[in-house]
């Protein structure tokens, strides 16, 4: 009985320590991230550290915020934190990476209700509804569905394009209906939206 007790004494002591590394990565947000990690569970803890550690080495410099802008930068770090514990998809982890980077750098405009916003969108995204949008943002021109669609159902790919149009991060250029009145998405034609461009922009480059 005392092994056992011993052992989920050690075993508390490691996450411990893993939850204050993870709040010692980035000392400006040391404290928001502490007190997020206390908490979450063994698994969760662990992607934490992880996605601090990473974020962490995209600074060469000791990060700084303006105390004018700390409550709404700390408010972002709750909300990324509490999506990015729940994701399994590696790639979708990088595209919050890639936001949460950007937007510590100020390399984005925009305030905070509209990157929360995106947060908010890039939690509610498939990986298809991603890939979809990546698509149509490598290229500023118009895209046929016969263009977007990939190699799954083709009711997928549908399916993402009406998300897309309701976050209103793509277009319809061209319209085609059927003798029945319903969608022949076929022959529907899309381009990204400014949002949509801002939107990639934040998830996407460095």
């Amino acid at each position: 009985m005392k092994h056992l007790e011993d052992e989920k004494v050690s075993s508390s002591t490691a996450l411990a320590l893993l939850g204050q590394q993870a709040a010692s990565l980035i000392p400006v947000l040391s404290q928001v991230v502490g007190t997020y990690v206390a908490f979450v569970g063994e698994r969760r803890l662990i992607r934490i550290e992880k996605f601090m550690r990473e974020i962490s080495e995209n600074f060469d410099e000791v990060l700084v915020i303006a105390d004018s802008n700390r409550a709404d930068v700390e408010d972002l770090t709750e909300m990324v934190l509490s999506k990015i514990i729940l994701v399994q998809n590696e790639r979708k982890i990088e595209y919050f990476k890639q936001l949460f980077t950007n937007y510590l750098s100020g390399q984005v405009d925009g305030n905070f209700d509209e990157i929360s916003e995106f947060v908010n969108s890039l939690d509610s995204l498939s990986t298809v509804d991603l890939e979809c949008l990546s698509k149509l943002y490598s290229e500023s021109r118009v895209w046929t569905m016969r263009e977007i669609k990939g190699e799954l159902d083709e009711n997928i790919y549908f399916a993402s394009i009406d998300k897309l149009e309701k976050l209103h991060y793509l277009d319809t250029v061209k319209i085609d209906m059927t003798l029945e009145f319903k969608r022949n998405y076929n022959n529907w034609s899309f381009r990204i939206t400014s949002l949509g461009e801002k939107f990639c922009n934040l998830i996407l480059e460095a």
